[in-house]
């Protein structure tokens, strides 16, 4: 898969996260990042996502990653199972990529761009060493991204092919966006993609890493 980004340009890469802003781990990865390149244009799409919330991330994340150029890297960490058997993803979609943890939270992409190319990760001398069991989004998904934006195929970094998670944890959030409840068991065409997911039914929430 060819870099569409614009020659010469500094990657871009976004970040979309439920990491909150009061503590070191945002800048713990934009760190990993920049240490990998430090021409690396960081922008935050949002890092208030509520703890755990796949669908608002889902969300948030399909009403802003089209508006930016081709060639764009778009860090997606909302991973209530860090730790677990979970893939972590890399994917092409409309000249875009994506670096993200296989839960869901990309199935608006995939609903709007279903000629997606998605590859688990699999290149573990990108990882930073030693790979925590509760922080993938400093370790694994960071430096892959930046990685990425040196301008490295995804073949070199997730080297097979792989199914999806197409669905988003049950239940309907409303957003003053479009002024309806949007029900995060649907695709955007309102038809059903529900799939169990155990890991919604925690009592306490934290951000997850």
């Amino acid at each position: 898969m060819a870099n569409s980004a614009p020659a010469n340009s500094a990657p871009i890469i976004t970040l979309l996260t439920d990491f909150g802003l009061r503590d070191h781990f945002v800048a713990a990865m934009k760190g990993v990042m920049l240490s990998v390149n430090p021409e690396i244009q960081l922008v935050d799409i949002s890092n208030l996502v509520p703890p755990q919330d796949i669908f608002t991330g889902a969300f948030t994340l399909s009403k802003s990653w089209s508006y930016f150029p081709p060639g764009t890297i778009h860090l997606a960490i909302v991973d209530p199972g860090v730790g677990a058997r979970r893939k972590a993803l890399a994917v092409q979609a409309n000249a875009h990529y994506f670096v993200a943890p296989d839960n869901g939270i990309l199935t608006y992409v995939f609903d709007e761009y279903p000629s997606f190319e998605a590859y688990e990760i699999t290149a573990e001398h990108y990882y930073r060493k030693p790979v925590s069991q509760t922080f993938h989004g400093r370790d694994i998904f960071a430096p892959v991204a930046a990685h990425r934006g040196v301008d490295q195929p995804w073949n070199s970094i997730a080297t097979s092919r792989c199914g999806i998670k197409r669905s988003v944890p049950a239940g309907t959030a409303c957003h003053s966006e479009g002024k309806r409840c949007i029900d995060p068991g649907t695709d955007s065409g309102g038809r059903s993609i529900r799939q169990p997911d155990n890991e919604r039914n925690a009592k306490r929430r934290s951000p997850t890493f």
